[in-house]
């Protein structure tokens, strides 16, 4: 494995990632009303409605000192578990598209906003690939992995779609990274945690990440990946539950 990042200085060694994720997100944002609606979008559109509404009135009532009323069973199912027929996922993915529309409301239309949701997952999953494949190889590598990360037809297109497919994408790949990382040292088995936390909080199939990583990390790092299952059965969840 090279490691050239020990010499950059910290603008040379973020200036590429950073200019990769904001390009990506104005690659999605330019091109957002190019896509027709998808089957799933206007139910989750909702949903993350009805989910910051719940924390919005929550901080108001924290304020006023009496959150009785917003932790009722009533609210919190009204709020978090509105259409389970239509909304069968966990909120991670809604939320952020939720915040996106709040961020991008003044520039863009409701619709548009709303779905530089997965654009932010999309933009993380080709940042990602840029810093894992710069570790293993160098620069030029990364640099050509994330443009065709970029340029995929399928890919490019399901960034502008506010659905769970290419969150739980974009976090399966991080948690892989993270997992990777891991095994040399402990701080990265603690992102770890908080990754695949973030995953289980977008869509259920994240259950099925660890699988091929323990298999992969018990064959060749036998000793080095005890950090790595701590964080994955006691940190995780925790995350999980907390979305």
């Amino acid at each position: 494995m090279m490691d050239s990042s020990v010499s950059e200085s910290p603008v040379a060694r973020w200036s590429v990632p950073i200019a990769l994720f904001f390009t990506v997100l104005l690659l999605v944002g330019l091109t957002a009303k190019d896509y027709g609606v998808a089957w799933d979008e206007p139910p989750y559109f909702y949903a993350s409605h009805l989910h910051l509404k719940w924390i919005i009135d929550l901080g108001g009532a924290l304020a006023t000192g009496d959150i009785r009323q917003n932790l009722s069973d009533q609210n919190i199912k009204a709020a978090w578990h509105w259409n389970p027929y239509n909304v069968p996922h966990p909120p991670f993915s809604r939320l952020i598209s939720g915040i996106a529309k709040l961020v991008f409301d003044p520039v863009l239309d409701k619709f548009s906003a709303y779905r530089m949701g997965p654009a932010f997952f999309f933009g993380l999953l080709v940042t990602v690939m840029y810093l894992w494949m710069k570790e293993l190889f160098d620069r030029a590598t990364g640099l050509f992995s994330a443009l065709v990360l970029i340029l995929t037809p399928n890919l490019f297109g399901y960034a502008h779609l506010a659905v769970t497919d290419l969150p739980l994408a974009s976090m399966w790949f991080l948690t892989t990274y993270c997992f990777w990382k891991g095994l040399h040292h402990w701080k990265w088995s603690v992102v770890l945690g908080l990754a695949w936390g973030l995953a289980l909080a977008t869509k259920f199939p994240a259950l099925l990440i660890p699988l091929p990583l323990i298999l992969w990390a018990h064959v060749f790092h036998r000793d080095k990946y005890a950090n790595n299952i701590l964080a994955l059965l006691f940190l995780a969840p925790v995350f999980m539950v907390a979305v």
